[in-house]
């Protein structure tokens, strides 16, 4: 696992370590207020994995010490280009700093895989997403 804060408070752990029942869990949690409904079932969401080249190894869950689910981010791999996709913090989670670490393990892992161009998917007029 990996630790991306200084007081220990939030951990960055490959997706792939989670099943798409928990996966599915984890993302439905994120989009209960979002401005445009997404539920997703496994199915449909081990589908978007496959289609979109989602690379589990480097999509990221996040997650406390004591194993409290904060949000979810994916990573599309194609030739020499990533997007990062499918990021959701739970709401009652937000504005603490978890989409940034997301975000910023997501350009981490792309850094690794030796890729230059990320891209960060956003609904237009999702102010939140945007700041």
């Amino acid at each position: 696992m990996q630790n991306t804060d200084p007081n220990d408070s939030i951990q960055l752990i490959p997706a792939s370590r989670f099943n798409y029942d928990e996966l599915t869990a984890i993302y439905n949690q994120t989009r209960v207020d979002y401005m445009i409904p997404m539920p997703m079932n496994a199915a449909r969401l081990a589908e978007y994995v496959r289609i979109y080249d989602v690379d589990l190894d480097h999509s990221l869950v996040a997650a406390t010490r004591d194993g409290q689910m904060l949000g979810v981010a994916m990573l599309g791999v194609r030739k020499n280009r990533v997007w990062l996709t499918r990021l959701g913090v739970i709401p009652n989670t937000r504005r603490n700093g978890i989409g940034s670490a997301l975000v910023g393990g997501l350009i981490e892992d792309a850094a690794k895989l030796g890729l230059e161009f990320v891209m960060l998917e956003v609904i237009k007029n999702n102010t939140p997403a945007h700041q």
